[in-house]
């Protein structure tokens, strides 16, 4: 089936229309010359969005997906007391139970007389540092986490879902691969990061046969992920450049940024590959730009990863910081693409590229912004 979507006011251009079949946008033009182009399709839909805004879908990185519908579906309202939060649990499957919150004052004794196991740890403590992880449906907490951010717009995701699931690399794809069984496809596209503490463990899930890029067309095996804490960042990252996989370091401060240069000069030096970049969410100029001019070497993609889950509070408290919106977007909705080497097929509402947008209720986007409309891989996943 055609669809066309007229009447709107698309990113990055003068034209108003366009025409998604199956999974690509195959024209773009004036609101005349789709329509025109539909006259005489077959099966087709016309969407009037009344100047609303197309983008590119938001991409987030270097969230679990896994434990953000976790939390979603265990998350104490500030309100909540013991009574509410009885009930809260009633909804839930399983028989212990993590609760994110601490805000409200309960404590784990006030919580005893439930016959449940109950913990309450604060929000921004990872699940990776209890022993739950994957004591729960896997495959029921990473759809209800999906849809949510396909709800906020996004339509990629670079998961860090090895981080916190407390298995083996091979049982977290097993679980991706059930779950994509059970739901056909997903609503995001899920590129799944690797995570490693020692670099004989990567030897090893390499010598398996997993390369980068192996998987299903919504998601695959990703980046090469180098935590604060390891112990050897250039062995691991030297591993990853003999196999041709892209990497990415996280620095929170200049500091942090610094070393993740000097460490990413190295391996280029011995290697001469480059494809990999940061993840931040320091705030200056070349970081929402999404590109650190280096000398002697490739620029290096820099992606402003705030670790709040929705783009359009990024996109809001960064312009009251100055920065233009444009700018933001090519941050949060263009640039990641190029990280992801995908920026020949998404990143861009134009011919060819795939049909992975986000509709807007206002072209200048603020806290009354909503998003109307979500589109994956030709798919509608979300809408108002």
């Amino acid at each position: 089936m055609k669809r066309a979507f007229i009447n709107a006011r698309i990113h990055g251009q003068s034209a108003t229309a366009f025409i998604v079949e199956y999974r690509d946008i195959i024209a773009l033009g004036s609101d005349e010359q789709v329509l025109a182009a539909m006259a005489q399709a077959g099966e087709k839909e016309i969407v009037d969005l009344r100047g609303m805004y197309v983008v590119p879908g938001f991409v987030l990185c270097g969230l679990s997906l896994y434990e953000y519908g976790y939390r979603l579906a265990h998350t104490i309202p500030a309100s909540f007391g013991k009574e509410e939060i009885e009930q809260f649990l009633q909804k839930e499957e399983g028989t212990d139970v993590i609760l994110y919150g601490g805000s409200n004052d309960l404590t784990e004794a006030d919580l005893s007389g439930l016959n449940r196991k109950v913990r309450i740890i604060q929000k921004d403590r990872s699940l990776s540092n209890t022993d739950e992880a994957l004591s729960v449906p896997y495959e029921k907490y990473l759809a209800r986490g999906y849809l949510d951010l396909a709800s906020k717009g996004v339509t990629s995701v670079l998961s860090n879902d090895f981080a916190v699931a407390g298995q083996e690399p091979r049982t977290v794809l097993q679980h991706l691969e059930t779950a994509l069984k059970q739901d056909q496809a997903f609503a995001v596209r899920i590129h799944e990061m690797l995570q490693f503490e020692h670099p004989d463990d990567y030897a090893a899930f390499l010598d398996q046969g997993y390369v980068y890029g192996d998987g299903y067309p919504m998601f695959e095996i990703g980046h090469l992920y180098l935590p604060e804490d390891l112990e050897d960042p250039y062995l691991m990252s030297y591993l990853a450049a003999r196999f041709n996989t892209p990497f990415l370091a996280r620095a929170d401060d200049e500091s942090q940024l610094e070393n993740v240069l000097k460490l990413y000069d190295e391996v280029v030096d011995e290697t001469n590959f480059f494809h990999s970049g940061i993840i931040t969410d320091i705030r200056d100029d070349r970081i929402a730009a999404g590109n650190y001019m280096r000398l002697g070497h490739d620029p290096l993609e820099i992606y402003y990863a705030d670790r709040c889950q929705d783009p359009l509070a990024v996109i809001c408290e960064l312009k009251k910081q100055g920065y233009e919106q444009n700018l933001i977007l090519r941050s949060l909705c263009e640039k990641p693409y190029t990280l992801l080497d995908k920026s020949y097929d998404m990143g861009a509402i134009t011919v060819g590229r795939a049909a992975d947008f986000t509709v807007l209720s206002d072209v200048e986007i603020d806290e009354n912004t909503r998003v109307m409309y979500t589109m994956t891989d030709g798919r509608t996943v979300f809408e108002r």
